[in-house]
């Protein structure tokens, strides 16, 4: 596709949701992802009244120095797709 982009004047440009939107990474790293799928409701208050009508799509966890390994991994891979 991004050669047939690219012979048609269109640049393809990849969007890869880091650090945020990371929900669908919890199959395969679950240890580098916080706060996927969780509706967040203060303590004590009604369902109705929470802060959010879907659940986190979650992010990665700055703190679990295993995601500098996972994202880099993930870019390498996807950067030579991307000229």
């Amino acid at each position: 596709m991004v050669e047939i982009g690219f012979q048609n004047g269109v640049r393809v440009l990849p969007k890869i949701n880091m650090s945020g939107h990371t929900g669908s990474w919890v199959e395969a790293y679950p240890e580098i992802v916080t706060c996927a799928n969780i509706f967040w409701q203060p303590a004590g208050t009604a369902w109705e009244d929470r802060l959010v009508s879907e659940p986190g799509t979650g992010q990665l966890n700055p703190r679990k120095p295993k995601i500098h390994e996972v994202t880099h991994s993930v870019l390498k891979d996807m950067a030579p797709l991307f000229p």
